[in-house]
């Protein structure tokens, strides 16, 4: 190669040096950036906590293991709590402002209530299932320019269990409750239906699951087209069981066996606008959190959600569906260093995410039960009842991504 090719070719090798060790650089100062750049911390996210009432027994959000609803949304925006006190049922509204300030409560002596679950139809009338001193019982609250009302109060049942829950059927105009009473010999799961008028009157009754030996758990959802499913644990034996109730005239369809081997300590039903139920279990360990949806073809195989782990338990699941069929569900785990309020968010396109932290509070016994999440605005609403001195229930707001 002459002298002159030779200057030709190195101003080449030159540039192409210098652009390897540009290319270089940036690929370092990028990698460097993502080293030191925050790192994401939605699931460490500390939310706006607001206060809801102050004074509370310790249970006022409690959903007795079966995720019992305990705030509804009225038809112009307003959310409603509604929990058991010595004086009498609790109902407090807030300022239409999706739970940031609320009204003080009022009390509504009749309904003496230690265990409740509530829906809501389109008059804004809230269908009210609660354990008194008599037992299961049923009544539908009315608002008027007076405040709150009680209609006439059906006793459905004698026993002291605190397993009833509550689904408005709003393609029929009908109201289901489910509750555990005592059988002969032990529990038996039932089944009820009201129709909707000034005088509240059962409709129709039926016994779903039972007797079983050991404590029974029964929740209930019904969909937009009239579908209604319960689903149901018989006592302390493993597995979880359902019945659908089918509009042909049929009636309660056989029990279904769920496809698991555990034994579920605690469990929550709801259903999306497409009549496809969605069930999450925690085990007996409260250390395995699993989800299951039943369509047409029955129910599909599980999945673990949260799996087994030693440092943390879970309890009080609740879940719920939004406008754009996310599950979201809310539970209480205990770390060993400090109890946290916590959420899980599962999108019908990506899956599942990592839980989020709503609230974290001090190791106790007592209080927490996160429940009724409401998401119809797309932001998911939590209440739960923070223990100590002066027990209160308190609400935070999560912003999804």
């Amino acid at each position: 190669m002459t002298r002159m090719e030779r200057r030709k070719v190195w101003p080449i090798l030159n540039w192409v040096a210098l652009t390897v060790v540009l290319v270089g650089t940036s690929l370092a100062y990028l990698g460097l950036q993502r080293i030191i750049a925050p790192q994401p911390t939605l699931l460490h996210l500390e939310t706006p906590v607001h206060l809801v009432a102050r004074g509370v027994p310790t249970d006022a959000t409690a959903t007795n293991s079966i995720g019992q609803q305990h705030v509804v949304r009225t038809s112009d925006g307003y959310l409603v709590s509604l929990f058991g006190s010595p004086a009498g049922l609790s109902v407090v509204s807030d300022l239409g402002d999706h739970g940031r300030s609320w009204r003080a409560p009022v009390t509504i002596p009749a309904i003496q209530a230690s265990s409740l679950s509530a829906a809501i139809d389109a008059d804004d009338r809230v269908h009210l299932a609660f354990t008194n001193e008599e037992g299961p019982a049923f009544a539908v609250l009315n608002r008027d320019a007076g405040g709150w009302h009680s209609s006439n109060i059906v006793q459905l049942d004698t026993g002291t269990s605190p397993v009833l829950d509550v689904a408005w059927d709003a393609e029929h105009g009908l109201t289901h409750v489910v509750w555990v009473g005592d059988g002969a010999a032990s529990e038996v799961i039932h089944w009820a239906s009201f129709g909707s008028g000034d005088v509240v009157e059962m409709e129709d009754k039926e016994d779903l699951a039972g007797p079983v030996a050991g404590p029974a758990l029964a929740n209930i959802a019904a969909g937009p087209a009239g579908q209604v499913i319960v689903t149901y644990r018989k006592g302390d034996k493993a597995g979880w069981y359902s019945r659908s109730l089918v509009d042909d005239g049929a009636g309660w369809q056989p029990e279904e066996a769920l496809p698991i081997d555990i034994t579920a300590r605690a469990g929550s039903v709801a259903m999306d606008r497409r009549g496809v139920a969605h069930l999450v279990l925690i085990d007996d360990a409260g250390q395995r959190m699993l989800y299951l949806k039943r369509s047409n073809k029955g129910w599909a195989t599980p999945q673990t959600v949260i799996a087994p782990a030693t440092t943390e338990e879970m309890d009080d699941p609740f879940l719920a569906i939004d406008t754009t069929s996310r599950l979201l569900y809310a539970f209480f785990s205990t770390t060993g260093t400090a109890d946290a309020v916590r959420m899980v968010v599962r999108d019908p396109a990506t899956g599942w995410e990592d839980p989020y932290r709503v609230s974290v509070e001090g190791n106790s016994t007592e209080g927490y039960a996160p429940t009724s999440l409401d998401p119809l605005t797309g932001t998911p609403l939590v209440l739960w009842t923070s223990p100590g001195k002066d027990p209160s229930i308190r609400t935070g707001n999560i912003v999804l991504p």
